[in-house]
């Protein structure tokens, strides 16, 4: 039996995919018909994963979420959660003041995802189509700020920006101790706590299992599948991934179709 511990966004299915390609899901169907594991591990909240995963008919056995901050059975039962510290709240907030209205911002608490604000206004001559989303949101920062410094349960606080500003971001949070930062799309910067990541999901499940190394199998694309792509060699990198990703992967494919070459 083979444990797959695949992303889903730009991975599972491709950026600029409007679906899972079929010859994808062709392979995703062969991959469990044969008595191996999938797994799905995602920057997505429980909830905006169980939307892709019902829309088709995924069968998975554990969703690792919110970039490892949270692991799920197939019950939906929650195994494990890592929050953001109480400690560095009152730091990280005041550097978070600094951010609105410049990006779009949004925090995790549990699987309850809130939208704090979007752009004041898009630069002009504005050509990331992505990014027009976060041009109409509302500012409801200031309703929130207190949970943010309060609230024990939230795992995760996501930046929506433009391509040249996330430097400016990692650099304004690299010194607040116990978070780790990340690109995790093209226009996407999330912090969460130092030690969240989807190879932590995966040592979880596995210590419940008790399955080898060489049984497991990773995909992705992203800054957060680095340390599940580097810790195990049946790793895979997505070719229309982050250049940084390739560099740690064993192997770069086209789609997850080639990942079966490989077996």
């Amino acid at each position: 039996m083979k444990w797959w511990f695949s992303d889903y966004d730009g991975t599972i299915q491709l950026h600029n995919e409007p679906k899972i390609k079929n010859e994808d899901m062709d392979f995703i169907n062969k991959w469990i018909g044969a008595d191996n594991k999938l797994i799905i591990t995602t920057g997505r909240n429980k909830f905006e994963a169980l939307e892709k995963i019902q829309e088709y008919k995924l069968d998975y056995e554990y969703l690792i979420t919110n970039n490892g901050a949270m692991v799920h059975d197939k019950n939906n039962k929650t195994l494990m959660h890592s929050t953001i510290s109480l400690d560095i709240r009152k730091k990280l907030v005041e550097k978070l003041d600094i951010m609105v209205g410049r990006c779009g911002i949004a925090f995790t608490s549990n699987n309850d995802k809130k939208i704090l604000c979007g752009f004041d206004k898009p630069k002009k001559n504005e050509t990331e189509p992505v990014l027009e989303y976060w041009f109409n949101q509302e500012n409801v920062y200031e309703q929130y700020r207190n949970q943010l410094l309060t609230d024990k349960n939230v795992n995760n606080i996501a930046f929506y920006c433009y391509i040249e500003d996330i430097n400016f971001i990692k650099e304004l949070f690299k010194d607040i101790k116990s978070i780790k930062i990340l690109q995790t799309f093209t226009f996407v910067v999330e912090i969460m706590d130092e030690h969240v990541s989807k190879k932590a999901g995966i040592e979880f499940i596995q210590k419940i299992h008790n399955f080898n190394d060489s049984d497991i199998y990773t995909s992705g694309d992203g800054e957060n599948d680095i340390e599940m792509l580097e810790g195990y060699q049946n790793s895979f990198a997505i070719n229309s991934g982050l250049e940084i990703v390739k560099q740690k992967a064993n192997y770069i494919i086209d789609s997850v179709k080639d990942i079966e070459k490989y077996l």
